[in-house]
């Protein structure tokens, strides 16, 4: 579930997102983001897997980067 701006970068599956937290206490480790973190250390550290490049929306079940972002990717050529 990438964004235009993920394709047009080239990071479709560097980048990993996850907002469905139980707890929304900034700035605070949440369980929900152990997955993701351990299958990104063994994809660019260690080299044993995909990066997972997954997309987790919060509650509402969506997740709209213009809200968050006031940037556009660049035109792909």
């Amino acid at each position: 579930m990438a964004g235009l701006e993920d394709k047009a970068l080239g990071v479709e599956k560097n980048l990993s997102y996850h907002s469905d937290v139980s707890d929304t206490a900034h700035c605070s480790y949440k369980n929900e983001y152990t997955d993701l973190i351990a299958k990104s250390l063994s994809a660019f550290l260690e080299h044993t897997a995909e990066p997972p490049g997954e997309i987790h929306a919060g509650a509402d079940g969506r997740l709209n980067a213009s809200d968050r972002l006031d940037w556009t990717a660049p035109a792909l050529q």
